[in-house]
């Protein structure tokens, strides 16, 4: 039988396409899995030899909320389609002394491109990216925006400063929502500015995860300020503000395509990021190696 790609084989061998893909890139897998892809190999006709593999290392965060780890699903079978071979390093939510050792360790010269995966904020970006000067040329970016990099960003601040424009049109008194892990600047100078715009006063709740107090505060303050929008962007806020669907306020939330847009308030309004138009451009980068390095803002739109 002829076998023509990772789905294909995964399907054969009984395990996920990132396994196949750790088989052919050197990555850990078990003995068993080990002899059981060989033994396929061994009795089926493969398209794609092992020694001819394209590696790629794929950098992302381990706190992906569900809409982000939706997007780093699709972008692995973009990858996978395109025949590459997937070391998939997840790096700790601080930048650490064993993350850089991992890397190190990791990271050689056989390989095609660093896919640094980055769409949440956080303050250690510029030490991932003083790592990865020496690979400057075949690292893409993505979720950042750094000059003289091959990136893909969204503007945060501007995004967010015109999703609340687009509440205030309907809404007088509207909450920012997020917890203490993901604290977005970007995404809260944005709403702020938009607030300041109209006059209103930025209202704002860092939740601490703490379960039922954090539950009373939010039904304080919505209560307390007659909220009647709430704009949160994490998947712990919008598990709390399902608990409360009693109330009469619109949720609004951030996600990457309208695949998404399944949650279970009434009134819910939608940010959704372009990131098809990404996907598109990254596959044009892989195949042309010598393309120079460019920054691509992506779109985005609301749903109402």
């Amino acid at each position: 039988m002829k076998i023509r790609n990772y789905k294909e084989l995964a399907k054969i061998a009984g395990c996920g396409v990132g396994t196949i893909s750790r088989y052919f890139s050197g990555g850990s897998i078990s003995p068993q899995m080990t002899q059981r892809i060989e033994a396929i190999l061994k009795t089926n006709e493969y398209e794609k030899k092992s020694e001819n593999a394209k590696v790629i290392y794929l950098l992302l965060p381990t706190n992906l909320n569900h809409s982000y780890f939706l997007l780093f699903q699709k972008l692995l079978n973009c990858l996978l389609d395109q025949q590459y071979a997937i070391n998939t390093i997840f790096l700790t939510s601080n930048w650490e002394q064993h993350d850089e050792q991992q890397l190190k360790l990791l990271i050689n010269s056989n390989f095609e491109k660093i896919i640094l995966f980055w769409p949440v904020a956080n303050g250690f970006i510029t030490e991932i990216l003083d790592f990865l000067q020496p690979w400057k040329e075949q690292s893409i970016l993505i979720g950042q925006n750094c000059p003289d990099w091959t990136a893909f960003f969204i503007n945060n601040e501007r995004l967010m400063y015109d999703f609340t424009m687009h509440l205030l049109a309907k809404a007088k008194s509207i909450l920012f929502l997020n917890t203490k892990e993901n604290d977005n600047k970007e995404f809260y100078r944005g709403y702020y500015k938009a607030c300041q715009e109209v006059t209103i006063t930025p209202q704002q709740l860092i939740l601490q995860q703490i379960g039922d107090e954090d539950e009373l505060n939010l039904t304080n303050i919505i209560i307390d300020n007659k909220i009647e929008a709430v704009i949160c962007y994490e998947d712990y806020p919008q598990f709390l503000l399902s608990k409360l669907a009693n109330y009469p306020v619109a949720v609004a939330t951030i996600t990457w395509n309208d695949e998404d847009i399944n949650h279970p308030w009434k009134s819910a309004k939608t940010m959704v990021i372009d990131w098809t138009e990404m996907l598109t451009k990254l596959v044009t980068i892989l195949n042309n190696p010598d393309q120079k390095a460019e920054t691509l803002e992506l779109r985005y739109k609301i749903n109402d």
